[in-house]
């Protein structure tokens, strides 16, 4: 195990290589592997661990009862996955985890970090503060995909999103985390229609884009103020 590379995660923020050497015994962890395309946790499932990716990409999704495909967010190395359900007992996923790549997870049992050890290290609630911070990270996401979805044309929905990267990235030039069906299914749109309105804002000026680089003219800088 790479304790090193440990020290650069959210996770483990502000404890030691040789400090995260000593913790991880007292988490019952374990690494395991996956192709793209498989389940890291299904619906319906009852967690009682954490999820943290070494390496990879894993969308967070779920079908409804006529297949329709809504993506709820996307995460990758370094980011820890389900970490609210993890923490409710009893609690059943209502999404899927899924690799969007070869992906390597780091698994920790969610007790032993709510229960600190006898020992009391500091280190130890170091960590707790590090998931608190996740938390609450992980709820301003998911409130963001509600504010973006909240507009009723497709235009409203994509223009509050790329604004937000705007904000996020600090430019007006960036690279979204999604490929069209991806970002189709986070904004809950059909992919033809996000397609064809993409297509409109690029003709008239608005964004310019290839692929998922976007660079946003100012005329859509100013229909988002």
């Amino acid at each position: 195990m790479d304790y090193s590379f440990l020290s650069t995660l959210k996770i483990f923020e502000g404890i030691s290589p040789d400090e995260i050497k000593h913790l991880l015994p007292c988490l019952k962890w374990h690494v395991q592997k996956y192709k793209k395309g498989d389940f890291i946790f299904n619906a319906g499932e009852i967690i009682d661990e954490i999820g943290v990716i070494l390496s990879g990409n894993v969308n967070v999704e779920a079908y409804d009862l006529l297949g329709n495909r809504n993506v709820f967010g996307r995460s990758s190395t370094g980011e820890v996955v389900a970490v609210s359900y993890s923490f409710t007992p009893n609690e059943p996923l209502i999404v899927n985890v899924i690799a969007d790549s070869d992906v390597e997870m780091l698994f920790i049992d969610v007790n032993k970090t709510v229960y600190v050890c006898s020992a009391s290290c500091q280190f130890h609630s170091r960590l707790v503060s590090n998931l608190l911070n996740i938390i609450a990270n992980s709820n301003l996401s998911l409130s963001r995909r509600s504010l973006h979805t909240s507009h009723k044309s497709i235009r409203g929905k994509l223009i509050s999103y790329l604004s937000y990267q705007v904000i996020k990235n600090g430019a007006n030039e960036f690279n979204i985390p999604f490929d069209r069906e991806q970002l189709a299914g986070y904004l809950n749109v059909e992919r033809s229609a996000l397609s064809n309105e993409l297509g409109k804002m690029k003709k008239e000026g608005l964004i310019d884009f290839k692929k998922n680089h976007f660079i946003i003219k100012q005329e859509a800088m100013e229909l988002s103020v």
